[in-house]
């Protein structure tokens, strides 16, 4: 995708596959929740039933799925990195000629 849109128009964010797979062994998602407060916080939210007040206890899966269970598919992991690509997607957004110029296909 990021061939085809061109670099400067792909807001790519996350572990590689090769970085996956080598982390495997010793990823720890509880790091994430111990030393990023960020996360923490989320997380703390997510188990408060914060987003689910008529519907409590609806999110226990999200978080024990990322926290008890391992988090399988890394997300904190890539949480980081994910908000910094927001937050470069929202600064683009912002600039509303840039943005136009990034999301004209160039072909026309």
């Amino acid at each position: 995708m990021a061939e085809e849109a061109g670099e400067d128009n792909f807001f790519l964010f996350g572990l590689s596959a090769p970085q996956v797979s080598d982390s495997r062994g010793w990823y720890s998602p509880r790091w994430h929740k111990d030393n990023e407060p960020e996360f923490r916080a989320a997380l703390d939210l997510i188990s408060s039933d914060y987003f689910s007040r008529y519907e409590y206890g609806v999110f226990a899966l999200i978080h024990d799925a990322l926290l008890a269970h391992g988090d399988d598919y890394m997300h904190l992991a890539d949480l980081k990195s994910g908000l910094e690509a927001d937050q470069g997607l929202c600064e683009l957004y912002a600039d509303g000629d840039e943005w136009a110029r990034n999301a004209i296909p160039r072909q026309f």
